[in-house]
């Protein structure tokens, strides 16, 4: 028995000092990864609007309550979002979950290639905490426009 504990405690130093991932870490960055694709997705879905003829009063109704705040500028707009992502890791006696959200501010110009590029934004303070659909977010996480598209 002494030496079942011996190892156990050995297996948990040596899991602590080489840094173990957990499985919430997994699904941390599972969600992390979803939140950039669904950002890029929305980014995607923008530009093919505004190739189509779409303004800013159009997107913001089409994109509900993701879009908290738009502005003009002079040959375009900026849209200021909030994106969702969730991502699982393991299985069976460690499963986990993690949802997220992200702020992006869009900024959107019909006479550029892309037509939509987001950048980071922090959320601001009277976003919703539960969100239908997700339930309650985790975890707000910045985005990176650098790693979006991994």
């Amino acid at each position: 028995m002494r030496a079942w504990a011996g190892a156990a405690v050995l297996a948990t130093l040596a899991c602590t000092a080489a840094g173990c991932v957990t499985e919430r870490d997994f699904a941390l960055d599972r969600a992390i990864t979803s939140v950039h694709e669904m950002v890029e997705s929305d980014l995607t879905g923008i530009g093919s609007a505004v190739s189509q003829g779409s303004d800013r009063d159009r997107l913001v109704a089409a994109h509900g309550p993701k879009i908290f705040d738009s502005r003009p500028l002079d040959g375009g707009f900026e849209l200021d979002m909030v994106v969702y992502g969730h991502g699982e890791a393991g299985g069976g006696w460690t499963y986990e979950q993690v949802k997220v959200r992200t702020c992006v501010r869009v900024l959107v110009r019909r006479d550029r290639s892309p037509a939509a590029e987001a950048s980071a934004l922090e959320c601001p303070p009277g976003l919703p905490t539960r969100v239908d659909g997700y339930g309650d977010i985790d975890q707000t996480v910045e985005f990176d426009p650098k790693t979006a598209s991994r």
